[in-house]
């Protein structure tokens, strides 16, 4: 009967043993687990992040061409299939209002008939990811024609936070002071004015799915 005792005894303290071998395992495991997921997270954070100031860059700073290069391509180009890169601005910071409005119509995103957004998103280098595109009125500047009576952006293109419900995402904004060269408008007075240099802020937000 001892012998059998002493059989049960190192039997349970053999099976004991190894439950906590097992839990001291399983609690590397999650930590690694937990390292790994954070370190994966922070490497996409960097990747959307670079991403995200390319695509501000060479929109704010480059006139961007056509497929025949041509910089006039809010002009020449029919349909985004005529546009080789996007570039919103006559000189850097300096941005084009005729280039906005037809980066609006591309960017614009319809649920319904897509393909023009994202083969925009491709010309703009965020081929994986989702945008948004914010043009501000800043503070004590004219209004525009084009500005939204109850908003004080002016200029809003790509996707909304509601085009990404149900997606679970994360995203980033960066945004720039810039100057928008507007061309000629009329005053509410009836006057033309020329106002070459209004400054705007330009915002830009990326989604990255998860």
């Amino acid at each position: 009967m001892k012998a059998n005792s002493k059989g049960q005894t190192a039997m349970l303290e053999l099976l004991v043993g190894s439950l906590l071998v097992l839990i001291v395992l399983i609690a590397i495991l999650n930590s690694f687990e937990s390292t790994f997921s954070s370190a994966q997270a922070q490497g996409q954070f960097v990747e959307i992040q670079q991403a995200s100031a390319r695509a501000l860059q060479g929109l704010i700073r480059t006139t961007g061409l056509t497929t025949e290069q041509k910089s006039a391509w809010e002009e020449d180009a029919i349909s985004i299939e005529n546009v080789q890169t996007i570039g919103l601005a006559k000189r850097p910071s300096v941005l084009s209002e005729a280039k906005l409005l037809k980066f609006l119509e591309f960017a614009n995103f319809d649920s319904e008939t897509p393909e023009s957004y994202y083969k925009t998103k491709e010309k703009i280098g965020l081929g994986k990811y989702d945008f948004s595109v914010s043009v501000l009125v800043r503070e004590g500047v004219r209004d525009k024609e084009v500005k939204a009576q109850t908003s004080e952006s002016f200029l809003e293109m790509g996707k909304s936070d509601a085009d990404m419900k149900g997606i679970g995402f994360s995203s980033i904004i960066i945004e720039r002071a810039v100057l928008l060269d507007a061309g000629k408008y009329n005053s509410s007075e009836g006057e033309e004015k020329i106002i070459n240099y209004d400054p705007v802020i330009f915002r830009l937000k990326v989604y990255a799915s998860q």
